[in-house]
């Protein structure tokens, strides 16, 4: 590949947060990352990915517990592994399951759209969240006090999401580690899918990919772009609509960026190479060079929204100063920081929050702010309200 007089006319374009968060790590985290992940990649069935990832999240993140969870909404069905293994019987599983709303997390990611690792403390207090039937039932067993989870994308038909578990509270390099792996987590998945149904044949690999909602490009051991799914031509066509394009109809701005790429292997981690992030008004264009089961490389090219979509919005049901309440709720204050907030009395905020909780007719805080959550789900959708 040799487009060296296009490089310099390219638009102006920036690395993705993921490269930013790269610095705010130490280089032992990002050896231990790059190699957990390339072993990932290294996985030839489906059967092994749960137990691999846990494996590799506990080791980068230590948790007592690391909990992966499949529910597939059109069987209604919910698989689960973890690890270490913890053995549950059907009437255990029904309890948990009757209780499960008091969970802010499920309701969160369907509302905001975000998929970053978010920590229980984001939403509650964890002293809030210790009075759950659901913390009583799934954590004190355990000795766990602390959660961090994500959703990750849909696969089919099937939903995703991991948790980790422990004591101590997580921190923000935690957070930003979990970050990092993040994209690689259902990657890995369509990977295991492709290897397992293509036989090894790269032709089918493309047939298995063209249904994924992430474009795919198949970068050759010579640097050249053996072939691009529709799904990632049609991106580059909405983000880079005046541009020449080249290979396989890719435009001038994401040759260069592959070029600077290949010309950097391999001194930069494979991995980790977080690509080009081209911001527009409603979404991000996002772009990574990642390992692949055949001889090459392959691009995944995928856009985002620059922000979450909100996560509350105001009830009807409630005045002015309880809506404030119950915003600063959902965002994890405890009572005394909400009064500081408001300028208020910490007596006068219980009174706001006792009323709050009668108003929508929650048995508790951590229900009261999953309802929040829920509203807001209506309102984002366009519905008329709850």
């Amino acid at each position: 590949m040799n487009h060296t007089a296009i490089s310099q006319s390219h638009q102006p374009i920036s690395l993705s947060s993921e490269v930013s968060s790269i610095h705010s790590v130490s280089k032992e985290d990002l050896l231990l990352i790059n190699q957990l992940l390339l072993n990932l990649y290294r996985l030839k069935t489906r059967d092994e990915q749960a137990l691999a990832t846990l494996e590799m999240l506990k080791a980068l993140v230590p948790s007592v517990i690391a909990c992966w969870t499949r529910f597939n909404n059109l069987k209604g069905e919910l698989q689960y592994t973890t690890l270490p293994n913890i053995p549950s019987s059907p009437k255990d599983a029904q309890q948990v399951a009757q209780v499960a709303n008091q969970s802010p997390f499920p309701i969160y990611f369907a509302v905001s759209g975000d998929r970053s690792w978010r920590m229980v403390t984001d939403f509650m207090p964890i002293e809030e969240f210790q009075q759950t039937e659901l913390f009583q039932l799934t954590m004190t067993p355990m000795g766990c006090v602390h959660i961090i989870s994500t959703m990750l994308d849909k696969v089919g038909d099937d939903h995703f999401s991991l948790a980790l578990c422990r004591a101590e509270a997580y921190s923000e390099r935690d957070r930003t580690v979990l970050n990092l792996v993040y994209p690689h987590l259902n990657l890995s998945y369509y990977n295991l899918q492709a290897y397992e149904q293509a036989s090894r044949s790269l032709q089918q690999y493309q047939t298995v990919v063209e249904s994924a909602p992430l474009g795919y490009a198949f970068i050759q051991s010579d640097g050249k772009i053996g072939w691009v799914t529709s799904k990632a031509r049609e991106i580059w066509k909405q983000h880079f609509p005046t541009e020449p394009t080249y290979e396989n109809g890719a435009p001038a701005s994401v040759i260069a960026w592959l070029e600077r790429c290949l010309a950097a292997r391999p001194t930069f981690l494979p991995a980790l190479e977080a690509g080009l992030a081209v911001p527009s008004p409603a979404q991000t264009i996002e772009m990574r060079l990642l390992p692949s089961p055949f001889d090459g490389l392959i691009l995944t090219v995928g856009t985002r929204s620059p922000e979450p979509l909100a996560r509350f919005r105001p009830l009807p049901s409630l005045t002015s100063r309880q809506n404030e309440t119950l915003q600063w709720m959902t965002e994890g204050k405890r009572n005394s920081e909400i009064a500081a907030i408001l300028g208020i009395s910490e007596r006068t905020v219980e009174k706001h929050v006792a009323e709050v909780l009668q108003q929508m007719e929650a048995e508790n805080r951590a229900t009261a702010i999953v309802k929040a959550m829920e509203f807001c789900a209506v309102m984002n959708a366009g519905g008329a309200g709850i």
